[in-house]
């Protein structure tokens, strides 16, 4: 489905009704909205795994403009500005009150902008591989931590001006980092049903790009909604240090950070158990 907002058209898809039917009663369950990694990326990279907050939620996922299979617009509109007003402009076309927003990986820097734009908007917010802020030799020395010298090359070459011999590069080198459990099977699958555009995340990490100059750790002190932050110990994407900066820059009593162990980007495949049952929880008391 789609909706036009802020100019461009937004795909969107809903997994289930909001009213659930109980013989002569009706229970309304709150909207949880999911915005993929990238920027670029697109919302089967996270399904099939949320479907299954589907009984406790309706489960509405959005692909952000210039991605999946959303309108690319302008490229002068690949933004977290423009991406954080897009996801308040969606909420207002659906008529959405208090949803909650859930950010996966680069989909959290879109969250964050919203968040931080509409402090009131959201009933709730869950950041999954989060950071406020990004440092391109703390992004590398993630990698190199994990995976050695050859993945630190290979990622600092990555979040530069990539060639084709640099993606071969991460892809061998630092892709396996992603899991603890070396199983990038959902990762591949989710790829394979996706439409990504490069353009937007060379962008975004190129010389000109907004990447490594971001910071929401002020504004993110403006938030009202609860704030679920989940980290992975070993993730060389995100470090958990970066998640736990975003916690600390939430106002008191707003932020809950979950830190797993043993886990590494790709939290879903790593711990999905514990995962699951820390948004359970979140939903059930915000």
């Amino acid at each position: 489905m789609f909706v036009t907002v802020n100019g461009v058209r937004l795909f969107f898809d809903v997994l289930n009704p909001q009213l659930d039917v109980s013989g002569p009663h009706l229970r309304e369950k709150p909207v949880l909205v999911c915005v993929p990694g990238g920027p670029g990326g697109d919302h089967q990279t996270l399904r099939p795994y949320f479907d299954r907050f589907a009984d406790v939620a309706q489960v509405v996922y959005l692909d952000p403009r210039g991605g999946g299979r959303s309108d690319y617009g302008p490229e002068s509109g690949w933004t977290l500005d423009q991406w954080g007003d897009d996801i308040a402009a969606f909420c207002d076309a659906l008529d959405l009150e208090k949803p909650f927003v859930l950010g996966s990986s680069g989909g959290t820097l879109m969250v964050q902008s919203f968040l931080a734009r509409y402090p009131a908007r959201a009933g709730g917010a869950i950041l999954l591989n989060a950071c406020s802020r990004m440092q391109q030799d703390g992004l590398v020395a993630g990698y190199e931590d994990l995976g050695g010298p050859e993945a630190g090359r290979a990622a600092r070459a990555m979040y530069g001006k990539p060639t084709e011999e640099d993606y071969i590069a991460f892809y061998r080198h630092c892709l396996p980092l992603y899991s603890r459990r070396r199983d990038l099977s959902s990762l591949a699958d989710g790829t394979r049903r996706s439409v990504l555009n490069p353009a937007a995340s060379a962008r975004f990490f190129g010389p000109d790009g907004e990447a490594f100059r971001f910071d929401f750790r002020e504004r993110l002190g403006r938030v009202e909604c609860p704030v679920l932050v989940v980290a992975g110990s070993h993730d060389p994407v995100t470090p958990a240090k970066w998640g736990i900066e975003v916690a600390e820059a939430l106002p008191r009593g707003r932020g809950e950070l979950v830190v797993f162990d043993d886990c590494g980007h790709l939290v879903t495949v790593d711990q999905p158990e514990p995962f699951d049952a820390a948004v359970r929880q979140f939903i059930a008391v915000s």
